[in-house]
């Protein structure tokens, strides 16, 4: 899947719930690894949020490379306050 799809993914879940809703801890927080995406797939699945889960699947399926990817383009799907997470990613 295309970063720009994924873009487009995000965007998505944004409209679902403000703040990255299911998916925070990875949209907003950076939270990249496996187990952090795994935690999102439940967590919708509790909510019954459907357009997270499939979006936290589709993203599960993509490589920590391109996670890393999508979350820095954060600005390109969240037009929120950055948060200090994502200041202290963008300085690394």
């Amino acid at each position: 899947m295309s970063i720009t799809e994924l873009i487009e993914g995000a965007k998505q879940v944004y409209d679902v719930g403000g703040v990255g809703c299911c998916l925070h801890i990875v949209l907003d927080d950076g939270n990249l690894n496996d187990g952090d995406v795994d935690f999102c797939i439940r967590r919708a699945e509790d909510h019954g949020h459907e357009t997270c889960k499939k979006f936290a699947v589709r993203l599960r399926a993509e490589s920590l490379e391109v996670r890393e990817q999508l979350y820095e383009r954060y600005d390109e799907y969240y037009t929120g306050t950055e948060s200090l997470i994502q200041k202290l990613w963008r300085s690394k």
